[in-house]
């Protein structure tokens, strides 16, 4: 069975109950593949990670919709009506996805993936990235400026959203929100986009992977992370590592994503 997620945000778990560790997180319209259902069911991402999630977090859904739009701001609310002074029907993330209809006086009117009705201020919204920026340059500098979005958000681990979020939650929504599906955990994974390049290499956008941890690559020396001595998302130095430290560097943009400039 297909899924789609109608919650805010529904927690990934290692296990099928409540206490069990946070893994991930999916963030509302989000979709999944159903493996085995139950009070906690256990699922497959669309980005290929598995764990359990609660049944109450997700309806079935046949089909993707069209004219998707991604929330841009760190939170968004959803009204019953075009006006401020509105019922607030659900509080969104960044990257939730909502169907989009029309704009109307500043806001725009979108139905949730529960196929409830609301509006949304129209600044808070962007369209879904249909395809990856061709022009590496800019893809890289797309990929910084959806980090940097999340500066100083708590740490959280298994979190991939403003409430809360962890280092390969950080690299990997990064990532989604320019088009590009990256392993979620702080590993490098054959099967995604993703390929170890020399350090000698490294530019903008790219990956350090270090021992339980991963970081976005800024350019001077300088990184970005979530990192649970800074408690959140921080910029920082290079330097504050040695050499050897870093297992591996890990770029998208060398491959066949990319057209040549």
């Amino acid at each position: 069975m297909r899924g789609i997620v109608t919650a805010a945000v529904a927690a990934i778990y290692k296990e099928p109950y409540v206490s069990s560790e946070l893994v991930d997180e999916l963030i509302h319209g989000m979709e999944l593949d159903v493996l085995d259902e139950g009070e906690f069911c256990h699922i497959e991402t669309e980005y290929g990670y598995r764990g359990f999630v609660n049944r109450k977090d997700f309806i079935p859904s046949i089909a993707t919709a069209n004219n998707l739009y991604i929330v841009d701001s760190l939170f968004a609310d959803v009204l019953e009506h075009p006006k401020m002074q509105s019922r607030i029907l659900i509080t969104l993330v960044r990257m939730s996805r909502v169907k989009f209809v029309y704009e109307e006086n500043g806001f725009s009117k979108i139905i949730l993936s529960s196929g409830t009705v609301g509006f949304i201020r129209s600044e808070f919204l962007k369209p879904q990235t249909a395809k990856v920026e061709q022009n590496e340059n800019l893809f890289r500098e797309r990929l910084i400026a959806s980090a940097k979005k999340y500066l100083g958000v708590q740490y959280r681990w298994g979190g991939k959203t403003p409430l809360g979020i962890d280092c390969s939650g950080l690299c990997s929504i990064a990532y989604m929100d320019c088009g590009l599906k990256i392993y979620r955990d702080a590993v490098l994974k054959d099967g995604f986009p993703l390929k170890k390049i020399p350090f000698e290499k490294i530019a903008r956008g790219d990956l350090l992977f270090l021992k339980g941890h991963v970081a976005m690559y800024m350019g001077d020396g300088f990184y970005i992370h979530s990192s649970i001595a800074k408690n959140g998302v921080a910029i920082d130095k290079l330097e504050g590592y040695k050499t050897q430290e870093i297992i591996s560097v890990g770029t998208a943009v060398h491959n066949s994503n990319f057209i040549s400039e």
